[in-house]
């Protein structure tokens, strides 16, 4: 499992762009994408220019967690993530400043966007709670012989922020359990909206895998 270092900002002018650290230690990448609710032509000019490699390191030059945005001015769709991934993932991408890729974020400031928020994890099954959604699931079937074990599931939600939940065991080591989780919120563009949607991703994992209810999302 890869370190998860303290929090990192960066200045321009007034604004701070809060870059999400994933310092849960099960959390390994954030995915903020959705649409941005304007019809300024300046904006979907600006999201046309997310082009190419728009991706900076996060931290210093052993990090392995990265910023990287793109976008679309055809459908108004800004999407960012804040991801873990090994030095071999920078092979044919040319990196840019951290604060420029900051800035490229920062400067949808104050549009509401319908977000889809992705929050990717990681846990050893043993840390899992036997009456969980997932451990809950993994009785094994034996029939004609052949006995079948639940290996991964998708479960759709309803009445709350949280639209998808799926896991699914890690096919080199099955005592290791991938969680994606789906959040949705409609929020505004602002400093600090990667982090609050790293807190919601975070909260509905804990409240929803671990069981911790004092984490429940909102």
């Amino acid at each position: 499992m890869l370190d998860h270092p303290g929090r990192t900002t960066v200045d321009r002018m007034a604004d701070t762009l809060e870059i999400p650290l994933l310092q849960d230690v099960n959390l390994m990448e954030v995915a903020v994408c959705g649409h941005l609710r304007t019809n300024k032509t300046s904006v979907r000019r600006s999201l046309n220019a997310l082009k190419g490699d728009n991706v900076a390191r996060v931290g210093g030059r052993k990090s392995n967690r990265y910023l990287e945005v793109f976008g679309s001015g055809k459908t108004n769709h800004l999407h960012v993530e804040v991801i873990f991934r090994s030095q071999k993932w920078t092979s044919g991408r040319t990196l840019r400043p951290l604060d420029e890729i900051a800035n490229k974020i920062i400067q949808f400031t104050g549009i509401p966007i319908d977000a889809s928020i992705t929050g990717k994890f990681y846990i050893p099954l043993s840390e899992l709670p036997e009456d969980g959604l997932i451990r809950s699931s993994m009785d094994e079937t034996t029939r004609a012989g052949i006995t079948a074990r639940k290996t991964g599931q998708t479960l759709s939600m309803s009445d709350g922020p949280v639209k998808e939940l799926a896991w699914s065991l890690v096919q080199d080591d099955e005592d290791l359990v991938e969680v994606e989780i789906v959040v949705s919120k409609e929020m505004v563009v602002h400093c600090a909206y990667l982090q609050e949607c790293e807190n919601l991703v975070v909260r509905a994992f804990h409240a929803l895998i671990v069981g911790a209810n004092s984490h429940a999302a909102t």
